[in-house]
């Protein structure tokens, strides 16, 4: 406030004590000196500043809502700040609005924390047991719990706790233990009557009981109650009684030695013998035996025996009075054999005979023959032997054979005897010439000579067993081709070597005779068809041939028959 120096009057003066805003004071106005005026008095009043007062804001949870009212109780109005904060106790300050002798006041609003309630913990559960979930907290928290309990699965469960608490959500999970199957080794099936134990322990460590009680003579199946506090349920085990089998080998047999028999149980359905053989195998026991077998029907076995009798088998023994020989044979057998036994004989040719002793065959046809002969007693045992090619018949030898040369000449009368025989072993020559025979397989002979001859040869083939047979060739003696054709001539006009002629000696047909002469293109200069005519040199009857060489062939039929014949050579034409 201020006080005025000059009076509404006009007077002018200063005011003492000094202004104080704080409280009522009176303050005496001394007039400047020179004026006609005495002092004055003012009392200036210093009203209080008053306190707005407001009623105090509960505490809230965390996050909860709250109000801070913009007039006092005491009627003043103003402002708060900082800005309302539901999250942290906080002190606001009210400043009152500008004109009312009011001063600032504060409010400390208190945020408390939101308490998660506790609970002890739920034990895990078998599926299917009972639980329950606490509506009151271990510290104090009443509320609900959601979803609906379920007792067959773990399962996470939410408290919501009732309005009105400083408290959050929380959970628990409550474990489903799944009930476990106890677990046993299974029992092996028993024979009928047998023993088995059902352990009351199971394999993964859960006791119990069984029922019902043991039963061996019938399959069961057994139920495993586990004893209670276990998370185990019931199981089975299913224990199997098998039937008792009753094996029968049959009836005993007589057998004769070397032959067999089968062995054959019934009454299982597997089967072992005594000897390690199958059911149903063939034996041929040598003496009387006994078998043995033991059949087994699933796990249960039961044995019978079979006994085997063995007869010995009649004795065999022949002899032919001969075994080889030309055909037709005739062969004698003698037998021995002990009174008693019938005899059979197959002779090997497809004839067949009875009887014992002594009985003789005509065999026919060149081979060898197995002779069989089967002897039966009066046990019915039956023995057979067998002679492997006992009796053979020697086939005629074939007399057969050849001449190399087959023709031969004057010049060269000597000629190889070619063997081509079958089945002999020995051999004689007749030459046909008066000369010595021969014994050899494939003799030479030299043939007397004279062109035109010829001589009968005899070859007599023997098998060794006084079969032979004989063969006959002809061999002609002819006449060689001696000839010569010279390789150079030189018709210079002189009296020698004027002509080129072959010279024939023997062999050829004159009346049958030609000559050609090529030059070296291939083209025929000359042809004689007369064996005293040659080649002049001269070409189309009246040129000269130039030097060098020509080629010549001769054509002419063999005057020792009727075949043709061609020889080409060169000759040089030298003048």
């Amino acid at each position: 406030f201020i006080l005025p120096t000059t009076s509404d009057n006009g007077y002018t003066g200063v005011w003492s004590p000094a202004i104080n805003n704080t409280s009522t004071t009176t303050y005496t106005f001394t007039p400047d000196p020179g004026q006609c005026a005495t002092t004055t008095t003012m009392t200036v009043v210093v009203d209080p500043q008053i306190t707005p007062t407001f009623a105090q804001v509960a505490p809230i949870c965390f996050g909860g809502t709250f109000t801070l009212p913009t007039t006092s109780d005491n009627g003043y109005t103003g402002l708060w700040s900082p800005a309302i904060n539901n999250t942290a106790t906080t002190t606001y300050t009210f400043t009152p609005d500008p004109g009312q002798c009011a001063t600032t006041t504060t409010m400390t609003v208190v945020v408390d924390p939101q308490i998660t309630p506790t609970f002890a913990q739920v034990a895990p559960i078998c599926f299917g047991g009972a639980f329950v979930l606490p509506t009151t907290s271990d510290n104090g928290y009443t509320g609900v719990w959601s979803p609906a309990i379920d007792n067959t699965t773990t399962t996470t469960y939410t408290f919501t706790p009732d309005p009105g608490q400083c408290a959050t959500t929380t959970t628990m999970t409550v474990v489903i233990d799944p009930q476990i199957t106890p677990t046993f080794t299974q029992v092996a099936p028993i024979c009928f009557g047998g023993t088995f134990v059902l352990p009351t322990t199971s394999v993964n460590g859960y006791t119990g009981v069984w029922s019902p009680a043991i039963d061996n003579t019938v399959t069961t199946t057994y139920t495993f109650t586990p004893d209670p506090g276990q998370c185990a349920t019931t199981t089975t085990m299913t224990v199997d009684v098998e039937p008792l089998p009753v094996v029968d080998a049959g009836l005993d047999q007589a057998i004769c030695i070397g032959a067999s028999t089968v062995l054959t149980a019934n009454g299982a359905s597997t089967y072992v013998w005594d000897n390690g053989g199958a059911n149903g195998q063939a034996v041929s026991p040598t003496t009387t035996t006994t078998y043995t077998v033991v059949g087994t029907l699933g796990i249960c076995t039961d044995t019978d025996e079979v006994i085997i009798t063995v007869n010995p088998l009649p004795q065999v023994a022949f002899t032919p009075d001969v075994m080889t020989g030309c055909e037709p044979l005739d062969v004698t057998f003698s037998l021995q054999s002990p009174p008693g036994v019938a005899c059979t004989w197959d002779f090997g040719d497809g004839s067949n005979d009875v009887g014992c002793g002594t009985i003789s065959h005509t065999y026919n046809g060149v081979g060898c023959y197995d002779v069989s002969m089967t002897t039966t007693d009066v046990n019915g045992c039956v023995n057979s032997r067998t002679y492997p090619n006992l009796i053979c018949l020697i086939a005629y030898p074939v007399a057969e054979f050849g001449t190399n040369p087959s023709v031969i000449t004057t010049t060269n009368p000597v000629s190889t005897m070619i063997n081509t025989s079958q089945g002999a072993v020995s051999y004689v020559w007749d030459f046909g010439d008066e000369s010595a025979t021969s014994t050899s397989f494939e003799p030479e002979h030299t043939f007397p000579f004279g062109e035109g001859n010829s001589y009968t040869i005899m070859l007599v083939a023997d098998n060794g067993y006084g079969c032979t047979d004989t063969a006959y060739h002809t061999i002609r003696v002819e006449e060689d081709i001696i000839f010569y054709v010279p390789n150079t001539f030189t018709p210079d006009g002189d009296s020698y070597n004027q002509n080129f002629l072959p010279v024939f000696y023997s062999g050829f047909d004159p009346y049958d005779y030609n000559l050609y002469i090529y030059d070296r293109w291939g083209e025929l200069i000359f042809e004689s068809h007369d064996s005293q005519v040659g080649w002049n040199g001269k070409y189309a009857g009246a040129y000269e041939a130039q030097d060098g060489t020509y080629t010549w062939k001769i054509e002419f039929k063999q005057s020792m028959n009727d075949k043709r014949r061609t020889e080409v050579g060169h000759v040089t034409l030298i003048r």
